[in-house]
């Protein structure tokens, strides 16, 4: 009767790795954005979830949101969350050089391509006045 269980629970054993679920995890940035909670004193490090070659080149924070600009896109995270989760935004074009508000939403400038606009807080960016591409403009007034 032992032996049966033993049987038994061996064959049991043997079959739980093939039901669970493999994370593939893949390299992380580390040591790129922090955050202090308390006016500087300690500082967190919230880079887990970007890109592991990830450098920023731009950041805009409003109320809710903190979103990095780099050469490989426009990352997102939500401002008041106990752990960052990064979502990368879409758009079409080259890296990004600047995030600003607008009275119309968020513009983003792009190395080559001109202007993006944010469709109303969604994380997709539509190509907005490529005639200034070529110029350094810094903001737009609407």
């Amino acid at each position: 009767m032992n032996s049966l269980f033993l049987s038994f629970f061996l064959l049991i054993q043997s079959l739980i790795p093939c039901f669970q679920d493999h994370e593939i995890h893949k390299p992380s940035a580390t040591n790129k954005v922090f955050r202090s909670l308390d006016g500087g004193q300690t500082w967190q490090d919230i880079s887990d979830g970007l890109p592991e070659k990830f450098a920023p080149g731009c950041i805009y924070v409003d109320d809710a949101e903190v979103l990095l600009g780099s050469d490989s896109g426009i990352y997102r995270s939500r401002k008041n969350t106990c752990a960052p989760n990064w979502i990368k935004d879409v758009y079409q074009g080259n890296g990004i050089s600047d995030i600003f508000p607008g009275k119309a939403g968020r513009y983003a400038r792009t190395y080559e391509d001109g202007f993006l606009q944010e469709v109303m807080n969604s994380g997709v960016w539509i190509p907005k006045y490529k005639e200034f591409n070529g110029y350094w403009v810094r903001s737009i007034s609407e």
